[in-house]
């Protein structure tokens, strides 16, 4: 299931609590590409339940924290398992995407960006 939420200062919290697999991928795309979503300056995505991500799912956040930046926003995952970290880590989509250990730091790292 995937929550949406527009804080006060515009943000977007895009929260996923199921693992984001091949079954969910499809709809994180196109949350991300709706136009509530693509307006936030600051697009952060919580990953509220443990598990995996598969490469879909890597290609989905790498298409949208490009866009984003194209606009002159930011995307901020925050929620990943240590696993899940790593291999962002590991292939190089930190450099792309921020992460953060939870929502509230997240947010607040873009309210003071």
């Amino acid at each position: 299931m995937i929550d949406i939420e527009t804080t006060p200062d515009g943000a977007t919290l895009v929260s996923v609590s199921e693992p984001l697999d091949y079954g969910l991928v499809a709809d994180l795309a196109e949350v991300l590409a709706s136009d509530s979503v693509r307006e936030a300056h600051h697009i952060v995505i919580d990953l509220a339940a443990p598990g995996s991500m598969d490469e879909s799912a890597v290609g989905v956040l790498v298409r949208s924290a490009r866009d984003t930046r194209l606009r002159g926003g930011r995307l901020t995952l925050c929620g990943a398992d240590d696993r899940v970290r790593d291999a962002l880590e590991r292939i190089g989509v930190a450099r792309l995407v921020q992460l953060a250990d939870d929502a509230s730091s997240a947010l607040a790292s873009g309210r003071a960006a």
